[in-house]
């Protein structure tokens, strides 16, 4: 229309007489309103942008740094891009983040560890996230505390959070001395005037504001007496978590991209919130905060915003014995889930994708090793082959065995090594650098089988030194025994029926292999006099595999594994246990009459029950079996052989959370670690591990849980089965432990260090290694006496191992105020901060030594960092530990210097290791910051 309207007025073929100023004015009108028209119409033909998602998300606080993460998205447009409009609502004193969610009147909301007893009591919530790992509360007091009773007769003030709660009742006090607990004002001047005697704060934000009005302060820290719990966490409601947990994924994710950034670039965060919100601090106190808060965000490998389930549960386990639930309250709690999970498919699209590109997968052909596989009529059989089917099943392709496939498809792609799978491969069997292996399906024990009375029952092999054992060429047994009982001597036989024959002509003292295998031999070929001499030796476990160059199909077969449930499993288990007791009646007919056949017949029925029954007890009780229900986390299945280990009847067993049986002294971050590998990532777990009996005995066993998965993915029980080990473990305890600290030893140092060089080099990750000395202690032994020297060197030996407390994490007292650590961090900026945390927490502490330059205790570190291709030996360890620590003395003290080692890059030729290295050396944890190598 404009065109054609400027076309007419520019037109020229008609003379028109000259306008006048009225006529011009007019002309100019009309096309002002064409024009105006014109856009108006295109305007409304334009497409509208989709309009975004409103959410509400209720703070608990005043606009602070606690918040970055909020702030970071909303700054870097991260819930933008996911169709999110996000809107922050301020706290003010009157207002309960629990109520305003539950009510609808907000999306999310941000709350403090209450809010898992809040869940106990019927809160209908999700908790989305956590932004802090571990809390930053404490108490603030007037003056140092050096013990618990200084709470006697106090006012505390505080938001009614676990675990200060649990650090008043860590206290002991009689009734009559309890402190008096007061809710939170959110007003510091409550502390300064002294209205209060403790006032709950965070380390990030309180603390700096003292220091700059002058305030005199000290802190007891719940952390310092190993309580620890969430703070930060974000949560939603029942009802919207499954309404909408899509939108709930979108905003969840985005949150943790907006911390993933705030603790990176503080600054620019700072300046957006200060831009565009009430903030009552400055922008120093704000940058002070977000340094003091990065080390809750971020804690090691555990990914921003995570949450443990074995972590809520402990939360909910201390509420209960605090009396802040009730037992009822407790387990309903451990039954519902409180954790948001959105649900996702078994394989990905790329996984999708790979399955549709191909007619088959081939399988590699298996020795014949029955009942796991073996051919009966040309039809191949067995556990194994049951395993095959049901992951056909889910993958929806054939699973064609190799010397099945026709010689015209061998130059097939599908048939090259790189898409085979593999069915039964130990881990020692696997070639670790060309093999991907997944968990273990099948876990059966390695016995030995003698002569009945040939031996009583044998606890240590090393007792066979000298004996000959008959094992199967190359098997897992064959590589066992060899590595790590080298003077055993080993008959090398082509079957598990050549050595049992062995065994009977006295040319072996017994046959090591699989326990099934053993007794289905013993069955099938009739032998009536023999017994398992030993057991716990190793576990046989099958993992299914492919090449390394394969990872699609490896990703593919793993998950298929994960679909078969428990009970699919152990149909197929008890299937091939029954089948495991058929009499070779073939044979029996060519020797014996037809009457005879007969009776034998019957007598062999009766001896078949017998044997089922003793082979099923063998497999159960030997390794002190029992299930657990992966979501409640109780027993609901156990052997009677658990039932006396543990003190506890069979009844009382049942229905007992696992948890329970546990004992108090393993780390909450090892059983976060179990508890993700086997619940979460649905991974076999194996390793060492206390427990209590129910007389409250401790005792030790060799753990290992292997998890189970439903149709969609998820773990739904866990068998767990054990090796009694208390007795070696209560001399490895003696030996190996430091009597003042309860740290590990010297003796213990010297067998570990290069024990964990060789593991590390094998599973080729690198180690960290610090070196740390007690500055002036000798100031505090000569002023204050040894005693007092003893609790400081305890003190700090306590918080030296809440620092360094993970399952892989070693510490150890080598000198008189001389430590040493042996850890793991995947990022060289990890490992820096963390041992400055460290550094900083000893400062804190203020522990009074009043000669030395500052007036209270210090530490100095050497600390060395080291990628797993450039480890070096025991002594160059120890000589570079030792000459930082050195480094650091000699540059005042209270600081740590650093080395760092690692592979060399753009080597254009093949050098030797130390030509591989490169070494780069930092006089101070700043230095290293500043570097590019963090």
């Amino acid at each position: 229309m404009l065109g054609f309207l400027l076309k007419t007025i520019t037109a020229k073929k008609v003379k028109r007489p000259p306008l006048n100023n009225f006529s011009k004015a007019g002309l100019f009108a009309l096309f002002t309103i064409f024009v105006l028209a014109n856009f108006s119409a295109r305007a409304d033909q334009q497409p509208k942008p989709n309009a975004l998602q409103s959410v509400k998300v209720q703070l608990n606080w005043h606009h602070q740094y606690q918040f970055a993460g909020f702030y970071a998205a909303l700054q870097q447009g991260y819930y933008h891009q996911a169709g999110l409009k996000v809107e922050l609502l301020p706290w003010r004193n009157n207002i309960n983040p629990l109520d305003e969610v539950t009510s609808g009147r907000a999306d999310f909301g941000v709350g403090v560890s209450s809010l898992i007893t809040d869940f106990a009591k019927g809160s209908d919530i999700r908790l989305v996230m956590s932004a802090f790992q571990y809390s930053p509360l404490v108490l603030l007091s007037h003056k140092p505390i050096s013990s618990l009773d200084a709470l006697a007769n106090t006012v505390v003030m505080h938001n009614g959070s676990i675990q200060i709660r649990m650090l008043l009742a860590k206290s002991g006090l009689a009734p009559n001395l309890q402190p008096r607990e007061i809710s939170s004002s959110g007003d510091l001047n409550d502390f300064i005037s002294g209205k209060v005697d403790f006032y709950g704060a965070y380390l990030s934000n309180e603390p700096y504001q003292l220091e700059k009005l002058g305030v005199d302060y000290a802190i007891l820290d719940p952390k310092n007496y190993g309580i620890q719990s969430y703070s930060g966490l974000i949560f939603t409601s029942g009802q919207l978590a499954t309404k909408d947990p899509v939108m709930v994924k979108k905003f969840r994710d985005a949150t943790i991209r907006g911390w993933a950034f705030a603790i990176k670039n503080p600054v620019e965060v700072t300046n957006y919130i200060v831009q565009n919100y009430p903030v009552n601090k400055s922008v120093t106190a704000l940058i002070r905060e977000a340094s003091a808060l990065k080390q809750y965000v971020q804690v090691g490998n555990i990914p921003i915003g995570d949450i443990d389930q074995p972590k809520i549960n402990e939360i909910l386990s201390t509420a209960q014995k605090l009396k802040l639930i009730t037992p009822k309250e407790y387990q309903l709690a451990l039954s519902k889930p409180i954790i948001f999970k959105p649900s996702s498919s078994v394989f990905n699209e790329e996984e999708l994708a790979y399955i549709r590109a191909h007619k088959h997968f081939l399988v590699a052909d298996l020795i014949d090793y029955p009942p796991f596989q073996f051919q009966q009529s040309n039809v191949t059989q067995g556990l194994i082959q049951d395993y095959l089917g049901k992951i056909e099943k889910i993958i929806g392709i054939p699973l064609v065995n190799q010397s099945s496939l026709p010689s015209s498809l061998a130059s097939d792609s599908t048939a090259k090594e790189n898409n085979v799978i593999y069915p039964a491969m130990t881990a020692i069997q696997a070639n670790q650098e060309s093999y991907l292996l997944s968990d273990a399906y099948l876990n059966f024990p390695m016995v030995l089988m003698g002569l009945n009375n040939s031996a009583g029952f044998i606890q240590d092999l090393h007792l066979l030194n000298g004996y000959t054992i008959a094992v199967r060429k190359n098997s897992f047994p064959h590589r066992y025994l060899h590595f790590h009982y080298p003077y055993i001597k080993l008959l090398l036989v082509d079957s598990i029926e050549d050595g049992l024959v062995q065994v009977q002509l006295h040319k072996a003292f017994a046959i090591a292999d699989n326990l099934p295998a053993l007794n289905y031999a013993l069955n099938a070929f009739g032998y009536t006099n023999m017994q398992v001499i030993a057991q716990g030796i190793a576990d046989f476990r099958f993992s299914m595999a492919t090449t390394k160059e394969n990872p699609i199909l490896f990703s593919i077969i793993n998950k298929a594994l994960s679909q078969i449930d428990q009970s699919t499993r152990q149909e197929i288990y008890l299937k091939w246990l029954s089948q495991s007791n058929e009499f070779n009646y073939q044979r029996f007919w060519q020797v014996l009459t037809p009457l005879v056949i007969l009776l034998a017949f019957m007598a062999l029925l009766l001896a078949f029950n017998y044997r089922k029954q003793r082979y099923l007890s063998q497999i159960y009780e030997l390794s002190y079996a029992n299930m657990i229900d992966a979501k409640s986390m109780k027993i609901n299945w156990t052997s009677d052989a658990f039932s006396k280990l543990s003190g506890y009847s069979k009844k009382e067993l049942l229905n007992m959370p696992y948890l329970n049986l546990a004992s108090d002294k393993i780390p909450h971050a090892q059983i976060n670690e179990i508890y993700r590998q086997v619940i979460e990532k649905g991974k076999t777990w194996t390793g060492e591990i206390a427990a209590v009996r129910k007389d409250g005995e401790e005792y030790w066993v060799e753990l290992t849980l292997m998890p189970s998965r439903n149709i969609f993915g998820k773990v739904t029980s866990v068998l767990a089965t054990r090796v009694d080990i208390s007795d070696r473990k209560k001399v490895e305890a003696i030996s190996i432990t430091d009597e003042l600290t309860g740290l590990y030893n010297r003796r213990h140092f010297d067998d570990c260090l290069p024990n964990e060089l060789k593991r590390a080099s094998r599973e080729e990750h690198g180690l960290c290694f610090v070196m740390l000395d007690l500055d002036y202690f000798k100031k505090i032994n000569d002023d204050y006496g040894h005693q007092i020297g003893d609790e400081v060197l305890i003190e700090i030996a306590t918080s030296i191992n809440a620092y360094f407390n993970r399952a892989n994490d070693f510490v150890f007292r080598i000198g008189g105020e001389e430590f040493f650590i042996i850890t793991h961090f995947e990022k060289l900026r990890a490992f820096a901060v963390h041992l400055n945390n460290l550094l900083e927490s000893v400062r804190c502490q203020k522990i009074e030594n009043k000669n030395a330059p500052l007036g209270y205790l210090t530490i100095s570190i050497g600390a060395l960092y080291c990628s797993h291709d450039c480890l070096p030996n025991p002594q160059k360890i120890l000589r570079y530990t030792d000459d930082l620590l050195y480094l650091s003395k000699k540059n005042g003290r209270n600081r740590s210097s650093f080395k760092v080692l690692q592979k060399a890059l753009n080597s254009e030729t093949k050098p030797t290791k130390e030509m591989l290295c490169e070494q780069y050396d930092f006089e101070s944890f700043e230095d290293l910051m500043d570097s590019s190598y963090t």
